[in-house]
Formats: C-alpha cells, structure tokens, sequence
C-alpha cells in the first residue's frame, strides 16, 4: 500500500466514524427513526453523495469531503438521509428531485 493510499485510508476511517456520529445526532435531532445504513467514501467528483435503498449504502465523496466546509457535507449527508427516509419510512424508491 502506498503512503498516499495509507494516509487516504486513514481519513475514511476517521472521516466514516465521523458521519456515523452525525447521522445519529440528526436522527435524534429531527426525532427520525433511522436505522444506520452502510456508510462508504466514493471517489466521485461529479456526484457528491448518493442513496442506494437496494443494499442501503449512503455514499458520499473524498472530493466533497476534502474540498469543502464540512458543513456542506452535513448538507448533502442530510439529503441523502431525506432519500433515505422516503425510501425505508415512506416506500418510494424512486430517486427523481420531483
């Protein structure tokens, strides 16, 4: 393993402890009854986070991470989580904005 893949490794790490402790706070925040879904780093540019109901994987990406305020990642973890919540409380799987 490189050190560039090492050090990489190490923030996900941090990074994905990190979010599992915000995703639990805003669930008890906003009173939402979420079960902890499998939480993974992507290395998009494009995409900043995506839901996945089919293996119930929230993604978010290094670049979204490691370029930007982490408030603007709270952001889009809260997005993903409302697709989340449509699709686990409400039945809709459909991943349209509409």
């Amino acid at each position: 393993m490189t050190e560039t893949a090492l050090v990489d490794s190490r923030l996900h790490a941090a990074w994905l402890s990190q979010l599992v402790r915000e995703f639990r706070g805003i669930c008890f925040q906003y009173r939402v009854p979420l079960q902890l879904p499998v939480l993974t780093i992507s290395r998009s540019h494009s995409q900043l986070g995506s839901w996945s109901a089919t293996d119930r994987r929230l993604s978010l990406s290094h670049f979204l991470i490691s370029a930007h305020p982490w408030a603007t990642t709270l952001c889009v973890l809260k997005h993903e989580m409302a697709h989340q919540l449509c699709s686990e409380l409400h039945g809709r799987d459909d991943v349209a904005h509409g």
